[in-house]
Protein backbone atom coordinates (compact mmCIF):
# COMPACT_ATOMS: atom_id res chain seq x y z
CA UNK A 1 0.00 0.00 0.00
CA UNK A 2 1.57 3.21 -0.81
CA UNK A 3 0.85 6.09 1.05
CA UNK A 4 0.88 9.32 -0.72
CA UNK A 5 1.42 12.60 1.22
CA UNK A 6 -0.36 16.20 0.48
CA UNK A 7 2.52 18.74 -0.03
CA UNK A 8 1.08 21.53 2.14
CA UNK A 9 2.83 24.24 3.40
CA UNK A 10 2.52 25.30 6.49
CA UNK A 11 2.90 29.02 6.48
CA UNK A 12 0.73 29.57 3.77
CA UNK A 13 -2.36 27.89 1.65
CA UNK A 14 -2.23 24.44 -0.01
CA UNK A 15 -0.28 23.90 -3.40
CA UNK A 16 -2.32 22.92 -6.31
CA UNK A 17 -1.86 19.29 -7.13
CA UNK A 18 -4.43 17.63 -6.79
CA UNK A 19 -4.97 16.18 -3.55
CA UNK A 20 -7.38 13.46 -2.86
CA UNK A 21 -10.08 13.68 0.22
CA UNK A 22 -12.06 10.66 0.61
CA UNK A 23 -15.52 11.19 1.80
CA UNK A 24 -18.37 9.03 3.15
CA UNK A 25 -21.73 9.84 3.51
CA UNK A 26 -24.39 10.42 6.20
CA UNK A 27 -27.43 8.10 5.36
CA UNK A 28 -30.44 6.54 6.77
CA UNK A 29 -31.36 3.43 8.11
CA UNK A 30 -34.89 3.52 6.26
CA UNK A 31 -33.16 3.78 2.88
CA UNK A 32 -31.51 0.14 3.42
CA UNK A 33 -33.95 -1.46 5.14
CA UNK A 34 -35.03 -3.80 1.87
CA UNK A 35 -31.51 -4.59 1.02
CA UNK A 36 -30.72 -5.70 4.54
CA UNK A 37 -32.50 -7.22 7.39
CA UNK A 38 -30.08 -5.46 10.06
CA UNK A 39 -31.24 -2.32 8.79
CA UNK A 40 -34.95 -3.06 8.37
CA UNK A 41 -34.66 -3.86 12.28
CA UNK A 42 -33.22 -0.12 12.93
CA UNK A 43 -35.70 2.63 13.44
CA UNK A 44 -35.68 4.85 9.59
CA UNK A 45 -34.36 7.42 11.16
CA UNK A 46 -31.37 6.15 12.31
CA UNK A 47 -27.63 7.48 11.04
CA UNK A 48 -25.88 5.18 9.04
CA UNK A 49 -22.08 6.33 7.36
CA UNK A 50 -22.54 4.84 3.72
CA UNK A 51 -18.89 4.45 2.31
CA UNK A 52 -18.13 2.95 -1.24
CA UNK A 53 -15.39 0.19 -1.16
CA UNK A 54 -13.39 -2.32 -3.28
CA UNK A 55 -15.47 -5.23 -3.19
CA UNK A 56 -12.93 -7.72 -3.81
CA UNK A 57 -11.03 -6.27 -1.22
CA UNK A 58 -13.92 -6.28 0.98
CA UNK A 59 -14.94 -9.80 0.84
CA UNK A 60 -11.38 -10.91 1.15
CA UNK A 61 -10.81 -9.01 3.92
CA UNK A 62 -14.18 -9.26 5.88
CA UNK A 63 -16.70 -11.61 4.66
CA UNK A 64 -16.57 -14.82 6.93
CA UNK A 65 -16.72 -16.24 10.41
CA UNK A 66 -15.07 -12.96 11.48
CA UNK A 67 -15.27 -10.74 15.20
CA UNK A 68 -15.29 -7.03 14.94
CA UNK A 69 -14.86 -3.88 16.86
CA UNK A 70 -16.24 -0.15 16.97
CA UNK A 71 -14.42 2.35 18.68
CA UNK A 72 -14.57 6.33 18.95
CA UNK A 73 -11.92 8.03 19.86
CA UNK A 74 -10.42 11.83 20.19
CA UNK A 75 -7.11 12.55 18.04
CA UNK A 76 -5.29 16.21 18.33
CA UNK A 77 -2.94 17.67 15.52
CA UNK A 78 -2.10 20.89 15.25
CA UNK A 79 -4.39 22.42 17.96
CA UNK A 80 -7.12 21.09 16.01
CA UNK A 81 -9.25 18.34 17.69
CA UNK A 82 -10.79 15.61 15.72
CA UNK A 83 -13.92 13.03 16.41
CA UNK A 84 -12.23 9.46 14.90
CA UNK A 85 -14.72 6.35 14.50
CA UNK A 86 -13.54 2.75 13.51
CA UNK A 87 -14.85 0.02 12.75
CA UNK A 88 -13.08 -3.37 12.39
CA UNK A 89 -14.41 -6.82 10.88
CA UNK A 90 -11.85 -9.38 10.20
CA UNK A 91 -9.14 -8.08 8.48
CA UNK A 92 -11.11 -4.66 7.51
CA UNK A 93 -10.67 -1.30 9.04
CA UNK A 94 -12.80 2.15 8.81
CA UNK A 95 -11.85 5.39 10.08
CA UNK A 96 -14.61 8.01 9.63
CA UNK A 97 -13.08 11.73 10.82
CA UNK A 98 -15.31 13.94 12.03
CA UNK A 99 -15.03 17.94 13.02
CA UNK A 100 -16.48 18.48 16.89
CA UNK A 101 -17.24 22.10 16.04
CA UNK A 102 -20.27 21.24 13.37
CA UNK A 103 -23.76 20.97 15.15
CA UNK A 104 -25.11 18.65 11.88
CA UNK A 105 -22.42 16.20 12.72
CA UNK A 106 -23.49 16.16 16.53
CA UNK A 107 -27.21 16.22 14.95
CA UNK A 108 -26.09 12.77 13.78
CA UNK A 109 -24.99 11.87 17.27
CA UNK A 110 -27.71 12.71 19.00
CA UNK A 111 -30.05 11.27 16.83
CA UNK A 112 -27.92 8.08 16.96
CA UNK A 113 -28.08 8.32 20.53
CA UNK A 114 -31.93 8.26 21.08
CA UNK A 115 -32.01 5.28 18.44
CA UNK A 116 -29.17 3.19 20.34
CA UNK A 117 -27.87 2.50 17.21
CA UNK A 118 -25.66 3.10 14.41
CA UNK A 119 -25.04 1.80 10.35
CA UNK A 120 -22.62 1.04 8.12
CA UNK A 121 -23.27 0.26 4.83
CA UNK A 122 -20.15 -0.87 2.41
CA UNK A 123 -21.31 0.05 -1.19
CA UNK A 124 -19.90 -1.09 -4.56
CA UNK A 125 -21.40 -1.42 -7.80
CA UNK A 126 -20.94 -5.29 -7.34
CA UNK A 127 -22.36 -5.56 -3.99
CA UNK A 128 -23.44 -4.01 -0.72
CA UNK A 129 -22.87 -5.07 2.89
CA UNK A 130 -24.31 -3.88 6.50
CA UNK A 131 -23.07 -3.31 9.63
CA UNK A 132 -25.03 -2.09 12.63
CA UNK A 133 -23.85 -1.32 16.48
CA UNK A 134 -25.37 -0.08 19.33
CA UNK A 135 -24.60 3.54 20.72
CA UNK A 136 -25.47 4.13 24.54
CA UNK A 137 -27.29 7.13 25.57
CA UNK A 138 -25.21 7.82 28.32
CA UNK A 139 -22.94 10.68 27.85
CA UNK A 140 -19.63 9.83 26.76
CA UNK A 141 -16.05 11.10 26.78
CA UNK A 142 -15.97 12.20 23.54
CA UNK A 143 -19.02 14.43 24.07
CA UNK A 144 -16.34 16.83 26.08
CA UNK A 145 -15.13 18.10 22.43
CA UNK A 146 -19.04 19.36 21.82
CA UNK A 147 -19.12 22.36 19.59
CA UNK A 148 -14.85 22.95 20.26
CA UNK A 149 -13.16 25.06 17.31
CA UNK A 150 -9.83 24.71 16.04
CA UNK A 151 -7.75 26.80 18.40
CA UNK A 152 -4.37 25.89 15.87
CA UNK A 153 -2.85 27.35 12.76
CA UNK A 154 -5.06 24.41 10.56
CA UNK A 155 -8.96 24.45 11.04
CA UNK A 156 -10.45 21.10 10.72
CA UNK A 157 -10.36 20.39 6.83
CA UNK A 158 -6.27 20.70 6.70
CA UNK A 159 -6.04 18.38 9.22
CA UNK A 160 -8.12 15.81 8.59
CA UNK A 161 -7.02 15.86 4.40
CA UNK A 162 -3.10 15.44 6.10
CA UNK A 163 -4.40 12.52 8.81
CA UNK A 164 -5.68 10.99 5.42
CA UNK A 165 -2.43 10.64 4.05
CA UNK A 166 -0.51 9.61 6.63
CA UNK A 167 -0.08 6.46 9.21
CA UNK A 168 -0.87 7.96 12.41
CA UNK A 169 -4.30 7.32 12.40
CA UNK A 170 -3.00 3.51 11.46
CA UNK A 171 -0.96 3.29 14.55
CA UNK A 172 -3.23 4.49 16.40
CA UNK A 173 -5.62 1.60 15.82
CA UNK A 174 -3.34 -0.87 15.72
CA UNK A 175 -4.52 -4.09 17.34
CA UNK A 176 -8.09 -3.34 17.66
CA UNK A 177 -8.46 -7.27 16.96
CA UNK A 178 -5.30 -9.15 18.26
CA UNK A 179 -3.74 -11.31 16.61
CA UNK A 180 -5.62 -10.37 12.96
CA UNK A 181 -3.92 -8.48 10.52
CA UNK A 182 -5.73 -5.46 8.76
CA UNK A 183 -5.04 -6.25 4.89
CA UNK A 184 -7.86 -3.30 3.80
CA UNK A 185 -8.49 0.21 5.17
CA UNK A 186 -10.35 2.92 4.29
CA UNK A 187 -9.90 6.46 5.44
CA UNK A 188 -12.48 8.96 4.88
CA UNK A 189 -13.86 12.25 6.11
CA UNK A 190 -17.69 12.87 6.99
CA UNK A 191 -19.17 14.94 4.73
CA UNK A 192 -21.62 17.02 6.24
CA UNK A 193 -22.70 20.33 4.17
CA UNK A 194 -20.06 22.33 6.10
CA UNK A 195 -17.29 20.05 6.12
CA UNK A 196 -17.87 19.55 2.52
CA UNK A 197 -17.58 23.32 1.67
CA UNK A 198 -14.58 23.69 3.53
CA UNK A 199 -13.18 20.77 1.32
CA UNK A 200 -14.15 22.13 -1.70
CA UNK A 201 -13.10 25.66 -0.42
CA UNK A 202 -8.99 24.25 -0.45
CA UNK A 203 -6.85 24.56 -3.80
CA UNK A 204 -6.51 21.47 -5.35
CA UNK A 205 -8.28 19.32 -2.88
CA UNK A 206 -10.88 16.70 -4.87
CA UNK A 207 -13.46 14.98 -2.58
CA UNK A 208 -13.48 11.32 -3.83
CA UNK A 209 -16.83 9.62 -3.19
CA UNK A 210 -15.57 6.34 -4.69
CA UNK A 211 -13.28 3.69 -3.37
CA UNK A 212 -9.18 3.70 -4.50
CA UNK A 213 -7.71 1.19 -5.93
CA UNK A 214 -5.71 -0.58 -3.20
CA UNK A 215 -2.38 0.67 -4.83
CA UNK A 216 -3.72 4.20 -4.10
CA UNK A 217 -5.44 3.82 -0.44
Amino acid sequence: MSNFVPNLNMDSQPNSDYVPVYGALIDRAGKFSELFEDAATMRPGTPVFATAVDPDSFKAAAIGDYDYRFRIATVENLGCHLLVFCIQVGGAQFIWLADPADPEFWKMIDQAKAEQGLGFAFLSADGAWFQKMSVPRDKAPYERLRGKKASGIMPFAYVAMMLMHDDELEKHFEGMLPGVEVSYRRICVLLTSEVTKAVESIPGAVIERAAPRETES
